[in-house]
């Protein structure tokens, strides 16, 4: 017999890209058999959910959380989540830094064949050998 004692927690929500991704979470979440109520918030990428442990286990709500297509971190403590999610977000500042500065330096001389030196032989050419990396590589997130 199942009780109906609920549970509270907070769970971090990664790959949310926009305020429509926290809403698609936030259905996914409150469409599980057990959940009594989950809010999600984009601005601090969190799920506050109420459950029924009995009927639903976090581990099952991570499932359902990833094949919408996102992250939900359930097995944090208290203790370990907030080094765990600074240490993911400075990962993904990395990276982020990592394809700005690529493109701006790939994007610079296109920007200077353009504008300034557009009669020089094979001009057009050089602008697509060094504008297709910046789209399909650097901007490949973008696109996702």
């Amino acid at each position: 017999m199942a009780t109906n004692k609920t549970v509270k927690k907070n769970f971090p929500v990664l790959q949310m890209g926009c305020a429509s991704c926290a809403a698609r979470v936030s259905h996914v979440l409150n469409n599980q058999q057990g959940v009594v109520n989950a809010s999600v918030n984009y601005a601090t990428a969190t799920a506050s959910i109420e459950y029924n442990p009995s009927v639903v286990s976090s581990e099952s709500l991570r499932e359902a959380v990833q094949n919408a297509g996102y992250d939900l971190l359930t097995d944090l403590n208290d203790e370990d989540s907030s080094d765990e999610i600074e240490k993911i977000y400075a990962e993904k500042y990395k990276k982020i830094k990592y394809l700005t500065i690529g493109s701006i330096l790939l994007s610079i001389p296109v920007v200077l064949i353009g504008m300034v030196f557009m009669n020089i032989p094979y001009a057009n050419e050089i602008m697509w050998i060094l504008s297709t990396p910046v789209v399909f590589y650097f901007g490949k997130d973008f696109f996702i």
